[in-house]
C-alpha cells in the first residue's frame, strides 16, 4: 500500500513553521567533497512551491527517506548537504555505528525526486540505497460504508490525533472499495485508535456497520527486490539452474505444476465461496438492521406517546379551566342583566308613582323607556341568535365548526408541511361540520397512506379516510379477517356490517399483537384491549361514539385524499373501568413487574389509572397509534357537553374471573385478584409465652424462687428443732456428750465401731489410698531422674508437634460455621453444582449529607425535588470513578497476561465473548449509557405551547419511573438501558428514599458483579486479585481531598479480609496476655522469706516451666491432630491456650503452693518429700482434668465443625497438660528444689547466698489470711443464710434472663472497630430497599414437559390456583410475616407466552437452508410466516413433550427485545438445569425477600422459606408421575451462615449437658462413689452457667456458636472452682460440717483464687484492649464474667453449700485415725514408764518414731496437739 499515487485531500491547516523560509540558498554553505560524485543537476535549483498540491500537508511520514550504506563517519550536517537541493528537511537521523539515517523531506514528491536521483549514486565512494521509510503509524480500514469520503475519514479518525493522510480505496472507476488508509502523525497515536476501535465499535454514517481497523501491512511497490539484493547462497544456485520456460505436457514438471495450478484454483474458489456466503451474511445483516431500526423507530415513537398523553392531559386541562372561565363570564352577564333588569324595574315603579302623582305628564318618559327596551331588546336577541347557532346549530354553521375543532398541536409552526395548517383549518370548518352522528354510519373508512406527522413507529402509521358512509355488509374473506380480529362484532356471515375494510383489518390486528405480547397471561384483559379498538376502528355505529377532530389532505400517487389524524372517541366510565380493572393487575413474570406499568407512560402502575391509561393507547408517539386519538370517559347519564347524536359506548367489559366470548379461560390469581381462591390469612406469629396475663417465664421464676427459698427456711426450721431436741436430751442424760477414749480422756468425736463403716466409705477410702500412693510413688520417681524425664517429655512433644508442618487453617466462614452434612450445606452444593455460584458483589453506597437539594419545575413532570446527592456535577464524578473502576488493569500469574474487569465479571447477555461494555455493573450513570455527552445534553422542549429546556433531569426522572424504556419522553431521545444491554431498576441506582420518590434519594448506589468461581479455578484469584485492586482504588478516593462523597464500600472478599487482619492485629493484644499470666505466676509462686533470698526462693524459671508445659500441650494436641488430617481454625488458636493456661496454672498452684507449705520430715529425701506432696494433691489435679477432658471429647459430638474442632483440641490439650504435670514439671520442680536446697540464686546459678531457709513452712499471704478472716465471716451462722439467699435469687432471675437471651450473631460483629464494613452495614440498612434474592430449587423426579407439570408450576391463565409461583405469590400479600417482598419470576410463564403465536418470539424459518428452524424475531416476516405453535380454540396454550423439549433450548438463548421481550436469555438461560437424556433435574425460581437487618430477621426469613418450601414440595407431589423424594428448597446465599441459629439452642443444651456429665461421673468414682459430692459439684457447675446465660443477656452478649464455645469452656474452668473444693471437704476429718468447710476454703480456696481467678484475670482485662468486637465481647466480657462467676460460686456460694448439704465425715476415715491414735498412746504410755527422763520432751519428739502414714493420719485428724482434749464442736447455723 506505500505506492498508492492515489490523490491526496488535505482538510488541515499547515502546522506553525511549517511555511518556507524566504531567502536563502539551495546549497549547505559547505564546500564539496573532492571524493563525491555529484549529480550533474546539483547545481539546478528546485522551486519547491511547484511540487506542494494545494492543501497538502508537510513533512509527513510519507515523504521520509531511509538512507543506507552510509560511509563511516557521515554526519547529520553531511546528510543536509546532500540533501540540500531537495528543500529544507524537518528531521535528520544518522546512526554513524550501524550505517544508516532517515531524512524528512517536505512534500511526497519531492522525496520521489530524491529517491529517484541520489538512489544507487556514489557518496564518499559507496553507493547508496536511497528508499522511502516503513510508515509506523498508518492503519488499514475495512468494511467502510459506501458513503465514506476522505474527508469524513479524517474527521472521523481526528478525534484520536493528528492525522496526515485519510484516504478511502477505489476501484478503476472509481467506486469505493469498502478499504481505506489512515496515517497518524505518531505511533501512539495509532495504538490509541487501533486499541479503541477494535475493543469497541466505531461506526461512521447512521449505518450500523462498524469498521475494521488493522495494522497497515507495508509493501515497497515501487522497487521490489533487484538482482543484487538477493542471498545468493547455495539453493539460490541451484533454483536458478534453469531460466524461464513452458513445462513440457507429460513431463515431471508439467504434472506438479498442474498440481499447483488445482490447489490454486481450489482456493480461488475457496474465496469466491467464502464471498459469497459473506455476501450472504451481510446481506441478512442489513435486513436484521433494518428490522431493528424499524423497532427503534417505533420505540422513539412509542416514547413520544408519553409526552403527548402529557400534552392530551394539560390540553384538558386548559379546556375545563376555559370551560370554568366561560360559565363564570355567563353568570357574570346574567348577573349583570338581571341588575339592570332591576334597574329598569324600580325606574319604572317610580315614573309610574310619579304618574300618579303629576297626572298625565309621564306619558313621554314611559315611550322613551319603551322605545330603549325594544333597542336593548334587540341587541340582546341578535346575541342570543348567534350563541345559539354555535352551539346547536344545524351541521355545516361555522359557529359549531370554530367552536369544536381545536387547533393541532404546533399548528402554525414552520416546520409543518407547506399548506398543511390551512388544510386542517378549512377542512375541520367546512368539511367535518357535514357528519351526522347517527347508527349505521361510519366516520372513516379505508386507509389513506402514512400519517405524515409521525416519523418512526413501531408499526406504518396509515390513517383512514374521512368518510362518512354507511358501514358495509361483510362477506368472505373480508368477514373471516373481521371474526379473527374483533369477533365481538360476529354476528353471522350474511348480518355482520362493520366500517374498516381488509387493509384496516391487517393493521389492527398488527397493532393488537404488539400489545397482547403483554397482556396474553390474561385473555379477558387482552380481550377487552382489543374489543375498545374493534369498536372505534370497525363499529358499524362508529359516528355515534366517534367523532372527527383533525383532517389533513395528502397526495398519493398523484390523488389528493383527506385523511384523518386526530379523533375523539367516547366510552362510558363503566366499560372504560371494567377493561382497566381487568388489566391492572397482569405481571411480566421476567422482571415481576406489572404489564400496565409500560402501557401508561410515565405515571407507572402506582399512578395509573383508566383516563390515563387510554390516554396513552391514544397517543400517536407510543409507537402503535397511527394518529390521535382523544378519549372522553363519560359517566352513565351525564349528556353535558356531548355533541348531538353521540352515545358514549357502553359495551361490556369482561371481569378477569370471566371466560372470554372465544373461549378464553379465567386469568391466573397472580394476574387477577378475583380469580384468586379464599386463601385464609396466615395465622400471627405466636406471642410470648405468658402465664396470669404477664411473661410466663417470670411468673416461672418467681414459682422457683419462692419454692426454693421456702424448702431452704424449712430446712434450716427442722434442722433448728433437731439440734434443739438433742441439746435437751443431753441435758437429761439420754445422750452422751463426749466419747471416752480407752484411757477415759474426752474426745472430740464419738468412738467409731467396725460395724458402723460401710462399704462405700470403705471404697472410698481404698480408692484415695491407691490413688495417694500411686502418685507418691510415679512423683518419687519422676523427681529422682529430672533430666531424663524433661529430655523424653521434650522428644514426645516434638514428635507431636511435627505435625504443624501440615496444619491447615479453615478461613471460609462457610466451612468453619456450617456443617457438611448439614441441610444448608447441602442445598448450597446442590445449588452451586448445578448453577453458577451467586454472583460476587462489589459495591459502594454515596452519600453527600452537607449538599443542598434543589427544586426543579420539570416542563413533563412538573415541580419535583432534587437531594443535594443527585445532583449533575456528583454524578459526572461518580461516572469518572466508575470509569476508573471499570479500566482495572493487573497482572495476572493465573492467566499468563494482563487481567481486567471482562475477565471475570458478569456478564449476563454475554457471558461467552465478553467486552468491556458487557459486564452488569448498575449505577445512576448507565441511565445515561455512561456518557458524559448525554449528561450534558439539554435541548427546547415545546409542550402544550409552553417552551422550556429540557436536561439531565428530565431524563433521570423518566428512567427512575420507567427503567425498562428504550426511549424517554423528552426531545432528548436518550435510552434507559444500561450499556451492557439490561436495565438498571431504581432500588440498584438509589437508595434512602420513599413512597417511590426517587430524585429525593439520600445516596447513589454502584455495583459491580464478577463471577463466583470454586476457590481451586485459576480465576477465583484473578476475581479476587481484581477486587483487591478495587479496593486499592475506593480507599485512595476515600482519602483524596477532591473527594465530594461520604460512602461505604465493600467487597466480596472483604468479609474474610477484615477478619483475618483483624486477628493478626489482636496477635499482639493476646501476647500481651500471656505475657502478663506468666509475669503474675513467676510472681506469685515465689516464697519471699527474706531479702536476702529472694533470688534464691522466686520460682521464675518454675513459671516458666509451667507456661512452657501449656505451650507443649497445645502444641502436641494440634500436632496430633494435623497428622490425622483434622485441620484448625482461628478459634482454636485462639480459645484453647488461654483455657489450658487457666487450667494448667490452677493445678501448677495448688503443686508448688501445697510443696512449700510441706515440711521435710527428717531422713526424708527431696524426692521423697516431692512424691509424698504429689501423693497428696495429684488425685484432685486429676479429677478436674479427666473431668474437663472427658467433657470437650464429648462436645467434639457437636455437629458445628467449629465447635468440634474446638472440643477437639481442647480435649487432648487438657490431657496432655496434665500428662506434662505429672512429668516434665514434677522434673522442673525437682531441680528447682535442689538448686533451692543449694542457696543458689535463680538465673544465676553459680551465685549462692549464706542465709538459710528458714525451717517454718511458708505459708504465704492468702492462707492465713483466708483461715484468719474469710472463712469465719463467710460461714458465720447469719452469713451463710445471706449468701444462700443471694444465690438463689441469682440463680432464679438468671433462669428468667436465660428465656431472653438473643440468638444470632448479626455479621457486624465480625468485623473490628473501626472497619470499613461496619459503615458499609450502616449504609447497607439505612439506604437499600430490597432484600436479598431467594430461589426456590427443584430437585430431579418433576416432569416439567407434561400439562399437570406446566400447570402446578406456572401462575398464568389455566394454571392451578396453588402452584408454585402462586404460592410464593400468596406469601407477598404477608411480607411481615413471610419475609417475601416480590414475587418469583417463572421460566415456565415466560416460555409458554413465547410460544404464544400472538407474539413474535416463536417463529420458524420458511426458506433456504435454515427452513424449519428458529427464527428470532429480530427478522423479517417475510423470511418466519411459520409459527412454532397454533393458538388454541380455550386460549390456554400448552406444548406437548416434543414441542416442549424442541423448543425450550431456543426460549432460553433467546436475546429478549423490544420485538420479543419474553426472550430468555440471561433471565433463564441458567435457571434451567437438563441431563444427558434431556430430562431437567434441576430449574430455580428466583423472588426476593424483604430487607433484613439482622441475624434474627435472617433466620425467621430461613425458617418461612422453608416451610413455604415444604409446602409446595407436598402439593407438587400430588402431580402424576411426581418422584416421592422430589423437593423443593429455598436457597439463599446467607442459609449457610445463618442455619445454625434455628439449632443452636437444643445443640447447645446438647453440648452442655454431655460437658456436666463426666464432672458428676468422674467426681463420684474419684471420691469412691461419693454420690452427694458429685451432685453439689454437678449443681455447682450448673448454676454458674445459667448465671452465666442470664449475665449475658444483661450486658448485650447473644447466644451463638461462638458463645457456645465459651459456655463449653465456662464448664471447664468451673471444674477447677469447684471440684478442688468439694474434693477437700470430702476428705476433710473435722468433726463438723462448718469446720471442714473453713478448713477447705482456707486451705484448698487460697490456692483456687491464686491459681485460676488471679491467673485469668489479667489476662482477660488485657483483651479489652483488642480490636475485634468478637475478642471484646466473646473472650472478654464472657470470659470475665465466667471468671468471676466460678470464684464466686466456688469460694462463696460452694462453701455454705457444703457446710449445710455436704456429705458426712468417712468413718472409715475416723476408725483408721481412732485406731492410730490408740495405738501411738499405748506406745507413749510405755515409753513414759520406761524412760523417765524424757517425761518433759514434747509429743513431738516421740511422734518422730511413729509410723509415717499413721502420723500422717493422725495429723490430718487432729494436728499437732492431738493429745490434748478438744471441746467438742457442732454445726451452727
Amino acid at each position: 500500500m506505500q505506492g498508492n499515487k492515489g490523490p491526496q485531500h488535505n482538510h488541515g491547516p499547515n502546522r506553525p513553521g511549517e511555511q518556507k523560509k524566504p531567502g536563502g540558498t539551495n546549497t549547505n554553505g559547505q564546500q564539496p567533497d573532492p571524493n563525491e560524485q555529484t549529480s550533474p543537476n546539483e547545481a539546478l535549483t528546485l522551486d519547491m512551491q511547484s511540487f506542494r498540491k494545494p492543501g497538502e500537508k508537510t513533512f509527513t511520514q510519507r515523504s521520509r527517506l531511509f538512507v543506507g550504506n552510509l560511509p563511516t563517519g557521515v554526519t547529520e550536517e553531511d546528510i543536509e548537504k546532500l540533501f540540500g537541493k531537495y528543500g529544507k528537511a524537518s528531521e535528520i537521523f544518522v546512526n554513524k555505528d550501524r550505517g544508516f539515517g532517515f531524512i524528512r523531506l517536505e512534500t511526497r514528491i519531492i522525496a520521489e525526486i530524491a529517491r529517484a536521483e541520489l538512489d544507487d549514486t556514489l557518496f564518499r565512494g559507496r553507493p547508496i540505497r536511497v528508499k522511502f521509510a516503513t510508515h509506523g503509524a498508518a492503519l488499514s480500514l475495512k468494511n467502510l460504508p459506501e458513503f465514506v469520503s476522505n474527508e469524513l475519514l479524517e474527521e472521523a479518525f481526528a478525534v484520536f490525533g493528528p492525522i496526515e493522510r485519510a484516504v478511502v480505496i477505489v476501484d478503476d472507476r472509481g467506486r469505493p472499495t469498502g478499504k481505506g488508509i489512515v496515517e497518524f502523525t505518531s505511533k501512539p497515536t495509532a495504538r490509541k485508535a487501533l486499541d479503541k476501535c477494535s475493543d469497541s465499535a466505531y461506526l461512521l454514517t447512521a449505518f450500523p456497520r462498524p469498521i475494521i481497523v488493522e495494522p497497515m501491512e507495508q509493501f515497497d511497490e515501487d522497487e521490489g527486490l533487484s538482482e543484487k539484493l538477493i542471498n545468493k547462497n547455495q539453493q539460490y544456485h541451484k533454483e536458478r539452474e534453469q531460466p524461464p520456460r513452458f513445462a513440457q505436457p507429460g513431463s515431471f514438471e508439467y504434472e506438479y505444476a498442474m498440481r499447483w495450478k488445482a490447489l490454486m484454483e481450489m482456493e480461488k474458489q475457496q474465496y469466491e465461496m467464502v464471498d459469497r456466503n459473506m455476501k450472504e451474511a451481510q446481506e441478512k445483516l442489513e435486513a436484521e438492521m433494518e428490522a431493528a431500526r424499524h423497532e427503534h423507530q417505533v420505540m422513539l415513537m412509542r416514547q413520544d406517546l408519553l409526552r403527548r398523553q402529557e400534552e392530551l392531559r394539560r390540553m384538558e386541562e386548559l379546556h375545563n379551566q376555559e370551560v370554568q372561565k366561560r360559565k363564570q363570564a355567563e353568570l357574570r352577564q346574567e348577573e349583570e342583566r338581571l341588575r339592570r333588569e332591576e334597574e329598569i324595574r324600580m325606574r319604572n315603579e317610580a315614573m309610574m308613582k310619579r304618574q300618579q302623582e303629576g297626572g298625565f305628564r309621564g306619558n313621554f318618559p314611559e315611550n322613551r323607556e319603551q322605545e330603549m327596551r325594544m333597542h336593548m331588546g334587540g341587541h340582546g336577541m341578535s346575541m342570543n341568535r348567534n350563541s345559539l347557532g354555535g352551539n346547536s346549530g344545524p351541521a355545516g354553521t361555522p359557529g359549531m365548526a370554530a367552536e369544536n375543532t381545536p387547533l393541532m398541536p404546533g399548528q402554525g409552526n414552520n416546520n409543518m408541511p407547506g399548506g398543511v395548517s390551512l388544510t386542517v383549518e378549512i377542512s375541520s370548518t367546512q368539511v367535518l361540520s357535514q357528519a351526522q352522528h347517527e347508527p349505521g354510519y361510519c366516520a372513516f373508512y379505508e386507509e389513506c397512506g402514512r400519517n405524515p406527522l409521525i416519523e418512526g413507529s413501531l408499526i406504518p402509521p396509515i390513517v383512514p379516510c374521512l368518510n362518512y358512509s354507511r358501514a358495509r355488509q361483510l362477506t368472505g374473506q373480508h368477514y373471516r379477517k373481521l371474526k379473527q380480529v374483533c369477533p365481538i362484532l360476529d354476528h353471522g356471515e350474511n348480518n355482520t356490517r362493520a366500517c374498516c375494510s381488509l387493509k384496516q383489518l391487517s393493521s389492527l390486528e398488527m397493532s393488537l399483537t404488539l400489545s397482547k405480547a403483554v397482556l396474553i397471561r390474561c385473555p379477558t384483559c387482552a380481550e377487552n384491549f382489543a374489543h375498545l379498538h374493534c369498536i372505534n376502528t370497525c363499529s358499524p355505529n362508529q359516528s355515534q361514539t366517534v367523532k372527527i377532530t383533525k383532517v389533513m389532505n395528502i397526495t398519493q400517487l398523484g390523488e389528493t385524499k383527506e385523511v384523518v389524524v386526530g379523533y375523539q372517541a367516547f366510552l362510558s366510565t363503566t366499560f372504560a373501568d371494567g377493561a382497566f380493572q381487568s388489566c391492572q393487575n397482569v405481571r411480566i413474570p421476567a422482571t415481576g413487574g406489572l404489564a400496565i406499568a409500560t402501557m401508561c407512560g410515565r405515571y407507572g402502575a402506582k399512578l395509573c389509572n383508566p383516563q390515563r391509561w387510554y390516554d396513552f393507547q391514544g397517543d400517536s408517539s407510543n409507537g402503535l397509534a397511527p394518529l390521535d386519538i382523544d378519549f372522553r370517559l363519560v359517566k352513565e347519564g351525564d349528556t353535558e357537553g356531548l355533541p348531538k347524536g353521540v352515545i358514549p359506548y357502553n359495551g361490556r367489559a369482561l371481569m378477569c374471573n370471566e371466560t372470554t366470548p372465544s373461549g378464553g379461560q379465567v386469568c391466573s390469581c397472580q394476574d387477577c385478584q378475583e380469580s384468586c381462591p379464599s386463601v385464609s390469612h396466615p395465622p400471627p406469629p405466636p406471642g410470648p409465652f405468658r402465664l396470669l396475663g404477664t411473661d410466663g417465664f417470670l411468673v416461672i421464676s418467681l414459682i422457683l424462687l419462692c419454692l426454693l427459698l421456702f424448702a431452704f427456711v424449712l430446712y434450716i426450721s427442722v434442722s433448728c428443732l433437731a439440734k434443739s431436741q438433742k441439746r435437751e436430751d443431753e441435758k437429761k442424760g439420754k445422750r452422751k456428750g463426749r466419747g471416752k477414749d480407752q484411757n477415759s480422756n474426752d474426745v472430740t468425736q464419738r468412738l467409731i465401731d467396725p460395724s458402723e463403716v460401710t462399704c462405700a466409705e470403705r471404697n472410698s477410702m481404698a480408692a484415695q489410698a491407691f490413688l495417694s500412693l500411686e502418685f507418691r510413688n510415679w512423683g518419687t520417681f519422676m523427681a529422682t531422674y529430672p533430666l531424663t524425664v524433661l529430655l523424653l517429655s521434650a522428644a514426645v512433644v516434638a514428635v507431636f508437634a511435627a505435625g504443624l508442618k501440615s496444619i491447615e487453617l479453615i478461613t471460609d466462614p462457610v466451612e468453619l460455621w456450617s456443617a457438611p452434612d448439614s441441610r444448608a450445606r447441602q442445598e448450597k452444593d446442590f445449588h452451586d453444582t448445578h448453577f453458577d455460584p451467586f454472583f460476587r458483589t462489589n459495591q459502594l453506597i454515596l452519600t453527600a449529607p452537607d449538599r443542598k437539594g434543589h427544586i426543579y419545575d420539570s416542563l413533563l413532570f412538573g415541580l419535583q425535588n432534587f437531594s443535594g446527592i443527585v445532583s449533575k456535577d456528583l454524578i459526572i464524578e461518580l461516572l469518572e470513578l466508575q470509569k476508573r473502576i471499570q479500566n482495572i488493569e493487573f497482572w495476572s500469574d493465573d492467566l499468563n497476561r494482563t487481567a481486567s474487569l471482562k475477565d471475570v465479571c458478569f456478564a449476563p447477555l454475554s457471558p461467552n465473548n465478553v467486552s468491556l461494555t458487557d459486564c452488569a455493573v448498575n449505577s445512576l450513570p448507565q441511565y445515561f449509557q455512561n456518557s458524559i455527552d448525554n449528561i450534558n445534553a439539554k435541548v427546547n422542549m415545546t409542550e402544550l405551547g409552553v417552551t422550556k429546556e429540557v436536561d439531565w433531569r428530565d431524563h433521570l426522572i423518566y428512567c427512575l419511573n420507567s427503567p425498562l424504556s428504550f426511549k424517554d419522553i423528552t426531545d432528548l431521545g436518550l435510552s434507559c438501558m444500561a450499556d451492557y444491554g439490561a436495565p438498571v431498576f431504581s432500588f440498584l441506582a438509589v437508595g434512602g428514599y420513599e413512597n417511590d420518590d426517587f430524585t429525593n434519594a439520600e445516596a447513589l448506589i454502584m455495583t459491580f458483579s464478577l463471577n463466583n468461581y470454586a476457590r481451586n479455578n485459576p480465576k477465583f484469584k484473578v476475581a479476587m486479585q481484581w477486587e483487591k485492586e478495587f479496593l486499592k482504588i475506593v480507599q485512595d478516593y476515600q482519602k483524596s481531598p477532591a473527594n465530594n462523597f461520604t460512602f461505604a464500600y465493600m467487597a466480596e472478599r472483604s468479609l474474610e479480609d477484615e477478619i483475618n487482619r483483624t486477628t493478626a492485629e489482636d496477635i499482639p493484644i493476646f501476647m500481651i496476655s500471656y505475657a502478663v499470666i506468666f509475669v503474675y505466676i513467676a510472681v506469685a509462686l515465689g516464697e519471699y522469706s527474706s531479702w536476702k533470698r529472694i533470688l534464691v526462693d522466686s520460682k521464675f524459671l518454675v513459671g516458666l516451666g509451667g507456661i512452657l508445659v501449656v505451650g507443649c500441650s497445645v502444641l502436641a494436641s494440634m500436632g496430633f491432630y494435623s497428622w490425622i488430617g483434622i485441620p484448625s481454625s482461628l478459634v482454636v488458636l485462639q480459645v484453647v491456650p488461654f483455657l489450658v493456661l487457666a487450667v494448667g496454672a490452677d493445678n501448677i498452684f495448688i503443686f508448688v503452693l501445697e510443696f512449700q507449705r510441706d515440711v521435710r520430715r527428717p531422713g526424708e529425701k527431696r524426692e521423697e518429700q516431692i512424691g509424698r506432696v504429689l501423693g497428696n494433691v495429684a488425685p484432685s489435679m486429676l479429677l478436674c482434668s479427666l473431668s474437663e477432658s472427658v467433657c470437650f471429647f464429648l462436645g467434639a459430638l457437636s455437629t458445628m465443625p467449629a465447635v468440634k474442632t474446638f472440643a477437639l483440641y481442647a480435649a487432648l490439650a487438657v490431657l496432655m497438660d496434665f500428662i506434662l504435670q505429672m512429668t516434665a514439671f514434677v522434673a522442673l520442680l525437682s531441680l528447682d528444689a535442689r538448686r533451692q536446697d543449694n542457696n543458689r540464686c535463680e538465673l544465676l546459678c553459680c551465685v549462692t547466698v549464706s542465709a538459710q531457709h528458714p525451717k517454718k513452712p511458708n505459708e504465704g499471704f492468702l492462707l492465713p489470711l483466708m483461715r484468719k478472716y474469710y472463712a469465719p465471716v463467710l460461714l458465720h451462722r447469719y452469713t451463710r443464710i445471706l449468701v444462700m439467699f443471694v444465690f438463689i435469687f441469682m440463680l432464679c432471675g438468671s433462669v428468667f434472663l436465660m428465656f431472653n437471651v438473643t440468638v444470632g450473631l448479626d455479621q457486624e460483629l465480625a468485623m473490628p472497630q473501626g472497619s470499613y464494613m461496619l459503615d458499609y452495614f450502616k449504609y447497607l440498612y439505612k439506604y437499600f430497599e430490597v432484600g436479598v434474592p431467594v430461589y426456590f430449587v427443584t430437585k430431579r423426579g418433576f416432569n416439567f414437559t407434561t400439562v399437570e407439570g406446566m400447570n402446578a408450576v406456572c401462575s398464568s391463565v389455566g394454571c392451578d390456583q396453588f402452584s408454585l409461583t402462586q404460592k410464593i405469590q400468596y406469601a407477598t400479600n404477608y411480607p411481615d410475616q413471610s419475609y417475601i417482598a416480590i414475587p418469583a419470576n417463572s421460566w415456565v410463564d415466560d416460555f409458554i407466552d413465547w410460544l404464544n403465536p400472538g407474539s413474535k418470539c416463536c417463529r420458524l424459518y420458511n426458506a433456504n437452508i435454515n427452513n424449519g428452524t428458529f427464527c428470532p424475531a429480530s427478522e423479517l416476516a417475510q423470511r418466519c410466516r411459520r409459527k412454532c405453535m397454533v393458538a388454541p380454540p380455550d386460549g390456554v396454550l400448552r406444548p406437548n413433550v416434543t414441542q416442549f423439549d424442541r423448543y425450550l433450548p431456543d426460549f432460553l438463548g433467546n436475546r429478549p427485545d423490544l420485538q420479543c421481550p419474553k426472550g430468555g436469555l440471561g433471565a433463564y438461560d441458567k435457571a434451567v438445569v437438563k441431563d444427558a437424556s434431556g430430562e431437567i433435574i434441576a430449574s430455580r425460581f428466583m423472588a426476593y425477600h424483604t430487607p433484613l437487618t439482622n441475624s434474627q430477621e435472617f433466620t425467621a426469613a430461613l425458617l418461612k422459606s422453608r416451610e413455604l418450601a415444604h409446602n409446595i414440595t407436598m402439593g407438587m407431589r400430588q402431580i402424576p408421575g411426581t418422584s416421592p423424594d422430589f423437593e423443593v428448597f429455598p436457597y439463599t446465599l446467607t442459609n449457610v451462615f445463618y442455619e445454625q441459629y434455628l439449632t443452636v439452642v437444643p445443640e447447645g443444651l446438647f453440648n452442655i449437658s454431655l460437658c456436666l456429665l463426666p464432672t458428676f461421673v468422674v467426681c463420684c468414682l474419684l471420691l469412691g462413689l461419693d454420690l452427694r459430692s458429685g451432685l453439689l459439684n454437678l449443681i455447682t457447675i450448673i448454676m454458674i452457667v445459667v448465671d452465666t446465660v442470664g449475665v449475658m443477656t444483661l450486658w448485650d452478649i447473644d447466644y451463638n456458636a461462638v458463645a457456645l464455645i465459651n459456655l463449653v469452656t465456662a464448664v471447664g474452668i468451673s471444674v477447677e472452682f469447684v471440684s478442688h473444693m468439694t474434693r477437700s471437704f470430702a476428705l476433710s476429718t473435722k468433726p463438723s460440717h462448718v469446720e471442714r468447710a473453713m478448713e477447705a476454703t482456707a486451705n484448698m480456696g487460697s490456692a483456687v483464687f491464686a491459681g485460676v481467678a488471679m491467673t485469668n484475670l489479667p489476662g482477660i482485662l488485657v483483651l479489652a484492649f483488642a480490636k475485634a468486637q468478637l475478642i471484646q465481647i466473646f473472650f472478654f466480657r464472657l470470659n470475665l464474667v465466667i471468671t468471676l462467676l466460678g470464684l464466686a460460686h466456688g469460694l462463696i456460694f460452694l462453701p455454705v453449700l457444703l457446710s449445710y448439704f455436704g456429705p458426712g465425715v468417712n468413718k472409715a476415715v475416723l476408725l483408721q485415725l481412732q485406731q492410730a491414735k490408740a495405738k501411738a498412746s499405748q506406745e507413749l504410755e510405755t515409753r513414759t514408764n520406761t524412760r523417765q527422763v524424757y517425761d518433759n520432751l514434747s509429743y513431738e519428739d516421740n511422734e518422730i518414731k511413729l509410723d509415717p502414714d499413721s502420723e500422717k493420719a493422725v495429723t490430718d485428724a487432729s494436728g499437732p496437739s492431738t493429745i490434748k482434749e478438744k471441746v467438742e464442736r457442732i454445726d451452727r447455723f
